[in-house]
């Protein structure tokens, strides 16, 4: 089993509304998976947070660790995307798989699909809870 994953207070709420909204449209196929991490998370407030934990809105650098590849994105809500910035919508399995996870935490699964998947978080360049930004 995974190792615990940290959420904040208010990344949960406002996840917590995304999940709905997504299932109210019957697209539940796409957060079921950020649904499942949400499960298994300790909730802390934004200020308990430790720095090397991914937020929403933190800028992060991961492993693929199946094709080795490093990759470096900003965990972002839907409609905030874009591949090119590096910004990641939480409603994908990567960015969904990064949340929560500290510095060092490896995270594997499987995709709907059946693919095996697995990140390692290497580093949190941004967290906006680190910065006194609680109400990103």
């Amino acid at each position: 089993m995974d190792e615990a994953i940290i959420v904040t207070e208010l990344d949960r709420e406002r996840l917590l509304q995304l999940v709905d909204t997504f299932s109210a449209r019957e697209q539940h196929h796409l957060t079921g998976f950020l649904s499942r991490e949400l499960d298994r998370a300790r909730i802390v407030p934004w200020d308990a947070v430790p720095p090397d934990v991914a937020t929403m809105h933190s800028r992060v650098q991961y492993r693929d660790n199946v094709t080795g590849a490093v990759h470096t994105v900003t965990l972002v809500y839907p409609g905030d995307e874009d591949r090119y910035l590096g910004r990641l919508s939480i409603v994908s399995d990567t960015a969904s798989a990064l949340l929560g996870l500290s510095v060092g935490q490896t995270h594997d699964w499987r995709t709907r699909a059946g693919k095996p998947l697995s990140v390692t978080l290497l580093r949190v360049i941004y967290q906006p809870e680190a910065a006194g930004r609680g109400d990103l």
